[in-house]
């Protein structure tokens, strides 16, 4: 079974397929937003980033290896993650998109993602009228 790749029976009998979800960790401190994504399997070249406004999109295909070698090879177990993937991220207002860097090092994604001014939180007093 192709984990990544969710096969869905839809009312008429026709098998509809999803991308699989890729798996993130995300970090912040007071100058940045810090995404970092295990992508094994996958070239930097495969590997497709876009940005739509303050939605961060990572797109990429795993390719079964063995299957490229003989295409009768039958899994017996398959734990692993095969196929199209991809993951939307939703940036706060407070980013600077077009200062966005991204690295790809011993199959980690790394990507780095400065922060301009930070909204800041404050109370705020209700005036009475009359």
């Amino acid at each position: 079974m192709n984990k990544s790749n969710i096969s869905i029976k839809s009312h008429d009998g026709k098998i509809k397929t999803e991308t699989g979800q890729l798996a993130v960790d995300v970090y912040s401190n007071e100058k940045e937003i810090v995404i970092i994504a295990p992508i094994a399997g996958v070239s930097e070249e495969d590997i497709n980033l876009t940005i739509n406004e303050e939605i961060l999109v990572i797109r990429g295909d795993r390719q079964i290896p063995i299957l490229n070698q003989n295409p009768e090879n039958k899994p017996v177990t398959s734990e692993c993650f095969w196929g199209p993937f991809s993951r939307a991220i939703v940036l706060p207002e407070y980013t600077e998109i077009n200062k966005i860097e991204a690295s790809f090092k011993k199959n980690i994604l790394i990507i780095t993602i400065p922060k301009n001014q930070q909204p800041q939180s404050r109370t705020i007093k209700i005036q009475h009228q009359e």
